[in-house]
């Protein structure tokens, strides 16, 4: 199950390496325009980075969701059982690339507004949450290993919405 679990976790991990960059390098670009007192621009440049986000992380999200059992299939060799799992850990692990795409997103916003220290409490927060999650779903016998990409989505949920209420504050 293990080995199932990291191969699901290194096909999730490729749209993200995508998602990074992007929210990483808008900080520079409106912490410039907010010092300029250009707020227009700030607006512009939010919005041009949540559609490039959305961009990549909703259409790979909604991708492995739907093709989990292909993907899982191609890239992991698996049949029978170990498929089943596979495609069960790859639904809920795609559902993650979007929350992850805002998670980043929504971090880079919040430094560049001077406000790094949010998301840091925000996920030291959600992160225990995930952590209790993961150990009371992976030990139930009917889950199992599927609880960790459970406690993935609820975390990531968590994470994404405190900090879309601390921007709209």
């Amino acid at each position: 199950m293990k080995g199932i679990y990291s191969m699901t976790m290194t096909i999730y991990n490729m749209p993200c390496a995508f998602i990074v960059p992007i929210a990483i390098s808008v900080i520079p670009a409106i912490t410039s325009q907010l010092t300029l007192k250009n707020h227009q621009t700030v607006k512009e440049t939010e919005e041009s980075a949540a559609r490039i986000v959305g961009l990549i992380s909703l259409p790979c999200a909604v991708g492995l969701s739907i093709l989990a059992r292909p993907v899982m299939a191609l890239l992991g060799g698996y049949t029978g059982e170990k498929l089943e799992l596979a495609t069960r850990l790859m639904r809920l692990l795609g559902v993650c690339v979007f929350l992850y795409g805002n998670i980043q997103y929504t971090n880079a916003l919040l430094q560049a507004h001077g406000l790094a220290h949010v998301p840091v409490i925000h996920m030291l927060l959600c992160g225990s949450v995930k952590l209790g999650v993961v150990y009371l779903l992976t030990g139930n016998p009917g889950l199992g290993i599927v609880g960790a990409p459970v406690g993935s989505v609820l975390g990531y949920f968590a994470i994404a919405s405190l900090n879309m209420i601390a921007i709209a504050r």
